[in-house]
């Protein structure tokens, strides 16, 4: 098994804009490429980027987001919600069902409105709806340079 680093890198991606990307601590880690069953395994118990809260990276630039947002590998969906709470239109989707239902329960018990999918990143084209914003906490370092080249 891998270890996860303490700095978890969080990619922020606005449409159309010039913001690209926000690294937290301005620090890029090189990350493990896992598999399903390791973010099973990680969901088993409680993942380090699964603060209960929304990571600071996001709270950081949350005032240059405003419209309809994707939160790619949103997990149990803290940052999604904190984009609905904003009044945000928001789509999370992770490839795990097990935070997807989480995301959802967190959603129904704030009273906050936002669709959550289980979906792989990598169909992202699949979805019907256009997105202004795309967030992604830590999601891009897992896929291989053969999954970023589709």
């Amino acid at each position: 098994d891998s270890t996860w680093p303490d700095s978890i890198v969080a990619e922020i991606m606005q449409v159309g804009s010039g913001l690209t990307h926000f690294d937290c601590e301005d620090e890029i880690v090189a990350m493990p490429v896992h598999d399903r069953s390791s973010f099973e395994n990680l969901y088993a118990g409680q993942p380090r980027w699964e603060i209960g809260k929304p990571q600071q990276a996001i709270i950081d630039v949350a005032d240059q987001i405003s419209g309809s947002l994707l939160d790619a590998g949103c997990g149990t969906g803290e940052n999604a919600l904190f984009f609905a709470e904003r009044g945000c239109k928001v789509t999370g989707i992770d490839f795990l069902a097990e935070p997807i239902t989480i995301a959802k329960r967190k959603a129904e018990e704030r009273g906050l409105t936002a669709t959550f999918l289980v979906m792989d990143a990598l169909a992202i084209k699949e979805l019907p709806d256009e997105f202004d914003n795309v967030i992604d906490n830590g999601l891009l370092h897992v896929f291989s340079d053969d999954d970023c080249r589709r």
